[in-house]
């Protein structure tokens, strides 16, 4: 009869390697340590030649032990790569579902989560508005669903990210130069013109003047905006947000996707929201001069009944790199208590 490598016996010497020690072997792989020492006896067996030594009261691998180590942690390398090729296969694509508002950030988190935990599951990807999301998270037609809304778009939310508006980082050609030579004039965004004469805090109880009829019939100052077509809440809290302060907007730009906004912000065609995430995107700068927008809640929202240690994996992730961020709060931390939805 042939003799063989069995792969409980070339466990227990890597283990034996990389934990110093038989006794620590042992614990290491829930086993006793005479079960190790009977693993190690059968590889001597199989290789007709000795894998440890007596030095004093330790042992140490002999030559033909570290050869036959080096060969184990190849064997088993192979053998567990190719099972979780066959497992992977097995196994159901995972769907994973997102919005396209925050995608470019938590999307990239989330795959890169899920591919280091596992390797050869195969995914897939939709992204779509929120309300799409949610619908098919709730039909069980995607296994999870990660990606920012308003209440109501998704069951209870994980946590917060705060809404920013956000310019060109670049100087294109902006509304508001100084005619004489071209010069940026004021430190407004891109695509606001203030007017020539504005009333700010007027009392209403006084009596009208030549004077202030004239400012008050003066244009308020304009704003070129850049934002998702409707409906999309994001885009009626920008407007809701401006028209309170006094704006007067001007849409110069609308997409379907944060792609495009992002694009057109960048190309300085206007002023943005997005969500205020870890990364500020690439040529884009924050604009602190316009007025507070408030948060956007962080949803993920899991099938029933798929694996709790795939949920778990993504919101540890997804927490991981926002907690990282002064714009991110943790509902979660909050409550105190872990969020069903995750």
């Amino acid at each position: 009869m042939s003799k063989s490598l069995e792969l409980p016996h070339l466990r227990s010497l890597v283990a034996v390697a990389d934990h110093g020690g038989f006794s620590r072997a042992a614990t290491a792989l829930h086993v006793s340590q005479s079960t190790i020492s009977q693993h190690v006896r059968s590889l001597e067996r199989a290789t007709n030649a000795a894998v440890v030594e007596k030095q004093g009261r330790n042992a140490r691998f002999t030559t033909h032990g570290q050869r036959l180590l080096t060969e184990a942690r190849n064997i088993l390398a192979v053998h567990d790569e190719a099972l979780g090729r066959l497992t992977a296969a097995a196994a159901p694509t995972l769907v994973i579902g997102a919005t396209d508002t925050g995608s470019d950030h938590l999307l990239a988190t989330t795959l890169r989560a899920l591919h280091s935990a596992y390797p050869h599951r195969a995914i897939q990807v939709i992204v779509d508005r929120p309300a799409a999301i949610a619908a098919a998270a709730a039909r069980g037609t995607i296994d999870l669903a990660v990606g920012l809304g308003f209440p109501g778009d998704f069951a209870q939310p994980t946590g917060t990210v705060a809404l920013r508006w956000y310019q060109s980082a670049y100087t294109p050609p902006r509304r508001g130069k100084d005619p004489t030579d071209g010069r940026q004039i004021g430190a407004e965004p891109p695509g606001i013109q203030a007017a020539d004469e504005t009333v700010v805090g007027a009392d209403p109880q006084s009596e009208p003047t030549a004077g202030s009829l004239a400012l008050a019939t003066a244009p308020r100052a304009s704003i070129a905006l850049v934002t998702h077509f409707e409906p999309c809440s994001i885009r009626r809290l920008a407007v809701a947000a401006l028209s309170a302060a006094g704006y007067a907007i001007e849409f110069t730009a609308e997409s379907a996707t944060s792609v495009g906004v992002i694009a057109a912000a960048r190309a300085g065609l206007g002023v943005a929201v997005l969500p205020a995430t870890e990364r500020i995107p690439t040529g884009l700068e924050p604009v602190e001069s316009l007025p507070p927008l408030g948060e956007i809640s962080l949803y993920l929202q899991i099938r029933e009944g798929l694996d709790p240690a795939i949920a778990a994996t993504v919101r540890s992730a997804i927490s991981g790199t926002l907690s990282k961020s002064a714009n991110f709060t943790d509902l979660g931390e909050r409550r105190g208590v872990a969020s069903q939805t995750v």
